[in-house]
Parts: C-alpha cells; sequence; structure tokens
C-alpha cells in the first residue's frame, strides 16, 4: 500500500475515471483502485 495517508487529495473524476492523487515525497501517484498506473 502506498503510505501517502497525510498527503491524499480528494479524489479526482477527471484524470483517470475514478482514479486518485496521491502527493508524496517522489512526485504524484496516479492511482486507479489500488494499482499506481503512473507515478512522476
Amino acid at each position: 500500500t502506498l503510505d501517502a495517508s497525510k498527503d491524499i487529495g480528494p479524489p479526482s473524476g477527471g484524470l483517470f475515471g475514478n482514479g486518485v492523487i496521491l502527493n508524496v515525497d517522489k512526485g504524484t501517484v496516479f492511482s486507479y483502485g489500488a494499482d499506481a498506473i503512473a507515478q512522476f
């Protein structure tokens, strides 16, 4: 699991449908459900 509970933002319905944005120290992780599909 991704440890970014203090940096979790609101769900974004525009990026990947039901995806969420997780702001972590390494950047932004786009997650779809439980699978991270893109990390910057």
